[in-house]
């Protein structure tokens, strides 16, 4: 009977040591967007490329919004979190194969302290009048550049570009 009890132990032992090695590796495997050997662990998680469609933010400009002096920008939230912009935007015209920054006619520009915050899977529409701060611009390929955080991390900042055309 100590024998068969021994034994037992021995194998559940080896047992939760082979669960235990399959958890850390899927937990790494998860960590580096790779598919998983076991299981998801009870967290929601989709391989990347298989969940149908791709994440995203960015930044739409409806087209016949779009003048010398400024134009509307919708900044569409399709990740699973929150997002917050502020005020602060940079204009950038398409020269020689090389995205060259706008200066400001009116020095750096005078941003609130404000944020903004896009719920994920809503749109928020923001009027941009540039004509304050850049003047009118010319016909070319412009972007304009917004920065933002999100709401797991409030200290990282990150760029986010939206494309137009003056013509």
């Amino acid at each position: 009977m100590k024998k068969a009890a021994i034994f037992l132990m021995a194998v559940s032992a080896a047992i939760c040591l082979i669960v235990f090695a399959l958890y850390r590796e899927d937990m790494r495997r998860m960590d580096n967007g790779e598919p998983v050997l076991f299981s998801t662990w009870g967290t929601e998680y989709v391989p990347p490329g298989e969940s149908g469609d791709a994440l995203t933010l960015r930044i739409d400009i409806p087209e016949d919004t779009v003048t010398t002096r400024g134009a509307t920008i919708n900044i569409v939230n399709d990740l699973d979190y929150d997002v917050m912009f502020s005020e602060y935007y940079a204009l950038d015209r398409y020269e020689n194969g090389m995205w060259i920054r706008l200066p400001a006619a009116s020095g750096e520009g005078d941003w609130n302290d404000m944020f903004y915050v896009v719920e994920s899977g809503y749109t928020a529409e923001f009027r941009i009048y540039w004509a304050d701060a850049y003047g009118e611009i010319d016909s070319g390929k412009y972007r304009i550049e917004k920065i933002y955080t999100d709401d797991y991390n409030i200290t990282d900042v990150y760029k986010l570009y939206g494309y137009f055309e003056i013509k």
